[in-house]
């Protein structure tokens, strides 16, 4: 498993965070060269679930090798239209749609002196996604596709994740997490097993996962 670490979090806080997609994606192929070049799968959640998604499409109109799997974790569509993007809101409003993710446990409610810190990062993220919209050319991909929805997302409900659907002309799964948009911190053992599950379904075992965020 290749975790990936972008520019602007965790050991790579100091560095200029991507704002743009296409940037984004030159990076990830230099930085997995030698994953994209064996068998392998993407998994991405939130922001990572549109760059996994975007990769494998910019891959496939370029015609290089393709995931055995793509995995799109509470992530919406990437073609559905944004009403009201949160990377153009000022601070007060960004702060309070970013609460909707995760009411009961919001960090700068616990930490509030981090906000200045991170909210260039998180006007970057945002902008990343809500500025990419692909067109209709190339929007289905032959690779299976497994999206996993968490039951009480706020954000990416089951009902709009079940529109990925549109993706694939592949095989189709949706799984349903019983928590909110952070089920990958929340329920990591359901996130795994449904890895493996979609992983069995399509291969032997031998491919490489690539984790997009």
């Amino acid at each position: 498993m290749h975790a990936v670490c972008p520019p602007g979090r965790e050991t790579r806080f100091n560095e200029t965070p991507f704002r743009e997609m296409d940037p984004m994606l030159d990076w990830l192929e230099a930085t997995l060269p030698d994953a994209l070049r064996r068998p392998y799968a993407l998994f991405g959640h939130s922001l990572g679930g549109c760059v996994a998604y975007a990769l494998a499409r910019r891959r496939f109109l370029e015609g290089r090798s393709l995931p055995v799997c793509l995995f799109v974790s509470a992530t919406l569509p990437a073609w559905r239209e944004r009403p009201h993007p949160l990377h153009r809101l000022d601070e007060a409003g960004m702060r309070e749609q970013l609460r909707t993710y995760d009411p009961h446990r919001f960090p700068f409610d616990q930490h509030p002196e981090l906000w200045e810190t991170f909210l260039p990062v998180l006007r970057a993220d945002f902008r990343l996604v809500e500025t990419y919209s692909p067109p209709e050319e190339g929007r289905t991909l032959p690779v299976p596709l497994v999206v996993l929805s968490g039951c009480q997302d706020p954000i990416a409900s089951p009902s709009a994740m079940s529109e990925w659907r549109q993706a694939t002309d592949a095989s189709f799964d949706q799984i349903l997490i019983d928590d909110g948009h952070f089920f990958i911190r929340d329920k990591p053992l359901a996130v795994l097993n449904a890895v493996e599950k979609g992983m069995r379904k399509v291969l032997d075992g031998s491919a490489v996962v690539a984790k997009a965020l």
